[in-house]
């Protein structure tokens, strides 16, 4: 049995993508053909037209996406990355959850206990996932893999991915 390289599931003649995710994926590229001003509309539309998945309860994920950055220019590329991979992942039928687009709301990322006291908070919050999802595009850093040990040592599966 193969299973998809996006989601997990089990695919079927050994395909490498699941005909959901195909779907999904060939949509989203479809609608950001052209890019410009409109793709943000485009993905919207793309995003309205995915069905629910058949079980009708979409997949929790833990997600884990660069956040840190030593620039200005750095967090904002981050924190857009974060928003196009949490869209990636309800496109595919997912309930995801970041962390670190909550708690770096209300602690401070460059103080060290505070830092950590966020990633405590969030891995707390990672036992109610049922996977955690890696998206590599932009690498993995030191907070990434702090994520994916803890889900290794939980026993929780870890899939990676890009959004791109």
């Amino acid at each position: 049995m193969k299973t998809c390289d996006t989601c997990g599931r089990v695919t079927q003649l050994g395909s490498p993508t699941c005909d959901g995710c195909w779907e999904v994926e060939s949509r989203l590229v479809n609608y950001l053909r052209g890019g410009g001003a409109n793709a943000r509309q485009r993905v919207e539309e793309a995003l309205r037209q995915v069905a629910r998945p058949a079980s009708g309860r979409r997949r929790r994920v833990y997600l884990e996406t660069p956040f840190r950055a030593d620039t200005p220019e750095g967090m904002r590329r981050n924190r857009e990355y974060l928003r196009d991979c949490m869209r990636h992942s309800i496109a595919l039928g997912e309930a995801p959850f970041a962390s670190h687009a909550l708690y770096t709301q209300f602690l401070d990322e460059d103080v060290p206990a505070e830092r950590d006291a966020g990633i405590a908070c969030g891995l707390a919050w990672g036992d109610l996932a049922e996977v955690t999802v890696v998206y590599t595009d932009l690498g993995i850093t030191e907070g990434m893999q702090r994520g994916i040990d803890d889900a290794i040592a939980r026993g929780r599966p870890v899939v990676y991915r890009g959004s791109r």
